[in-house]
């Protein structure tokens, strides 16, 4: 995992550094928050989905082989 953390911050690091140079301290924060907020909301939204999963395949096991093959 630690080579998963290493390449996500030299993403993070990169994209930074692309929103800073183009667009401008100020203007790159606002930019680079947003996208932050917008990653977290899909997360989010993942973490949902998942969960829903497994709580329909708590009530009726057979209905979901088809979301089975698609995780």
């Amino acid at each position: 995992m630690e080579i998963v953390e290493l390449k996500k911050d030299l993403v993070f690091k990169e994209l930074y550094n692309y929103y800073v140079t183009n667009f401008g301290f100020d203007h790159s924060i606002v930019k680079y928050s947003n996208l932050l907020g917008l990653m977290n909301e899909l997360n989010e939204l993942d973490y949902q989905c998942k969960e829903g999963v497994i709580i329909a395949k708590m009530f009726d096991p057979t209905i979901l082989n088809a979301v089975d093959d698609a995780f």
